[in-house]
């Protein structure tokens, strides 16, 4: 991130990332499938000045449970 802070580089056809994607496509849900209960998109925004999240209209604080 250092070296490429807006990552306009995609890594995904680069080899020394290949475990890293493998590991990261393991938590990408099938396409078929619908969204989870109670989940309207699986939208996550992060607001780094209030250092909050808002989850699908929801406000979530950093030391809040996980919703």
């Amino acid at each position: 991130m250092a070296n490429d802070l807006n990552e306009w580089k995609n890594l995904t056809g680069d080899p020394d990332f290949r475990s890293v994607i493998a590991d990261h496509k393991k938590w990408l849900p099938a396409i078929h499938l619908p969204p989870a209960l109670n989940s309207a998109n699986r939208v996550l925004t992060y607001d780094k000045a209030s250092d909050e999240a808002i989850w699908e209209g929801k406000t979530i604080k950093r030391m809040d449970p996980i919703p």
